[in-house]
């Protein structure tokens, strides 16, 4: 995963969501195969654009109680993927909790969004992130970034 400039960031060890998958991908098929995987990107492009559908249905369908279904089903999904990278993930002594944010949303914009990113602690209490690189911004329109955030 990249690099950050804090000294700290190479001491936050999180775990990779979906493990057994990824330890397979890297080991069986991409060192292994001719496997182009510039077609994951393809693969979780249409996938998400499926996903957008079925929320633009539900709501079409079935107003506020569809986005709140969809909603609801998106919401368990981040909730494991969250669980996923911290079990028994460490962090350094003294990591302040603005550091912690940032760390945290690191791996969340580049391993599970799969998006570059320029990540910056504003302050002791504040954090940003600018998304340089969405993987589905040449399909998605801005406000269907709402289904991953």
């Amino acid at each position: 995963m990249e690099h950050r400039p804090e000294p700290k960031w190479l001491e936050f060890k999180f775990n990779q969501p979906y493990a057994k998958g990824l330890q397979r991908l890297r080991e069986d098929v991409l060192g292994k195969t001719d496997f182009d995987p510039a077609t994951l990107w393809q693969w979780g492009t249409m996938q998400a654009m499926a996903l957008i559908g079925i929320l633009k249905d539900c709501e079409a369908q079935f107003g506020a109680a569809g986005q709140a279904l969809v909603h609801q089903a998106l919401q368990r999904t981040g909730h494991d993927i969250g669980k996923q990278i911290l079990a028994g993930a460490t962090w350094p002594e003294g990591l302040t909790e603005a550091e912690f944010c940032s760390f945290y949303a690191t791996v969340i914009n580049r391993i599970a969004y799969a998006s570059l990113e320029a990540p910056k602690i504003d302050s002791a209490d504040q954090v940003s992130f600018d998304i340089l690189w969405c993987p589905h911004q040449d399909h998605y329109q801005a406000f269907d970034c709402r289904v991953q955030r």
